[in-house]
């Protein structure tokens, strides 16, 4: 009866939860998890087009002018699904991954450590509430992605991620955000970003 009462309760739970909304901050991953790659299931796509999503991301910034000299900060990087390709093309430094889960940069941390080319770049893994960009200290970024992250974020968390993502950007920096339905250009018509 227990069993069957969690499974009702997790079916109204996603039945209750609004469109475009996945609650990533009850996701938790063992070790035993990290290892057998079950934190592959939680990002749009699962385990069977993990690689290919995650490389898509790559061929996108690369199209739109990232080189690999250039900062990234990859906001919302989870485990690591572009992280890892994104962390292979750019030189040593140039990474920084944020997300709020614990786990998950548990998980992309654990992906690095097990990875000598990808330790060697050195890059940045830090989890961060409310997009809390000030933590980063003197950092300055080229490029921002939010690849598929604002859309789950609430209208409070979307207004966090722009006040505290201006500070951290470099002169001319590009922010690449995708599945922005809920975007209003009008929005940014007098402030210092521009579509």
């Amino acid at each position: 009866m227990p069993a069957e009462r969690s499974l009702l309760r997790w079916l109204l739970d996603r039945w209750r939860r609004p469109p475009g909304r996945y609650d990533y901050a009850r996701i938790r991953l063992t070790a035993a998890d990290i290892q057998a790659k079950a934190y592959r299931r939680h990002l749009g796509g699962g385990a069977d087009k993990w690689d290919r999503r995650g490389r898509f991301q790559v061929v996108l910034l690369r199209a739109l002018g990232l080189e690999p000299h250039h900062r990234l900060l990859d906001a919302g990087c989870g485990p690591l699904r572009a992280g890892v390709h994104l962390i292979d093309t750019l030189d040593e430094g140039r990474y920084c991954g944020i997300d709020f889960n614990p786990d998950f940069i548990t998980t992309a941390r654990y992906l690095v450590a097990a990875n000598g080319p990808l330790t060697a770049k050195s890059p940045r893994l830090e989890r961060l509430d409310d997009f809390a960009c000030e933590q980063l200290g003197d950092d300055r970024f080229d490029w921002v992605l939010a690849f598929s992250v604002l859309n789950h974020c609430t209208e409070r968390s979307r207004a966090l991620f722009f006040r505290n993502v201006l500070p951290v950007m470099a002169p001319a920096a590009r922010l690449v955000i995708t599945h922005a339905h809920w975007l209003d250009p009008a929005a940014f018509a007098t402030g210092p970003l521009r579509i």
